[in-house]
């Protein structure tokens, strides 16, 4: 209610999100994305596509970015949105998304999700991993990105669930190690 009543801060919710759209090293949306002053700016007939392209740059991937940028252009020119740079945005994003998917990624599916060719993905995975994304390595004999960790671009319920499942695996593996060194001591007294 308060944005709708007050330009000003409409005026300020609306700066924040096309900074953080623009931004070339601001990532993690998701937290923004779900303020109720940015909901507020949903249904506005002016603002409602840059909340829509919030959600895209907080969740989705390229392909709903070029989706949105297709039927978007006067709207991402009047804001002074680059097309382009949000893209290569979007990419990056999108291999963070699918290094959550899959811990290892074929150069073909990076190069069909990110919509470049397969000679390109190596390009893109450095980017990625240049900008603290992902940590990947790269099999180029058997054109294969392996992903070991990804950044998280959203934190909700399945990422606390992943979390509690990662932190029972490390103690029952420490358990496990315990209990072998325990057994080496009794066998050796």
């Amino acid at each position: 209610a308060d944005v709708a009543s007050s330009k000003e801060l409409k005026a300020r919710v609306v700066q924040a999100l096309l900074i953080t759209i623009k931004s070339p090293s601001l990532f993690r949306c998701d937290e923004l994305a779900q303020l109720p002053v940015v909901q507020a700016i949903k249904d506005d007939a002016e603002y409602g596509p840059l909340h829509k392209l919030l959600q895209i740059v907080a969740r989705d991937t390229y392909t709903e970015w070029s989706s949105f940028a297709a039927s978007s252009a006067a709207f991402l020119k009047k804001h002074d949105l680059p097309a382009d740079k949000c893209g290569d945005k979007m990419r990056l994003l999108t291999l963070v998304s699918l290094g959550h998917a899959s811990k290892e990624l074929s150069y073909s599916s990076v190069a069909s999700a990110l919509k470049v060719e397969a000679k390109e993905v190596e390009t893109w995975v450095m980017l990625a991993i240049g900008n603290g994304l992902i940590t990947a390595k790269m099999d180029q004999v058997r054109e294969v990105v392996a992903v070991s960790t990804c950044a998280e671009r959203d934190f909700g319920m399945k990422q606390w669930e992943r979390l509690h499942n990662s932190l029972v695996d490390w103690r029952d593996s420490i358990h496990g190690l315990l209990d072998v060194l325990q057994k080496s001591r009794e066998q050796g007294a």
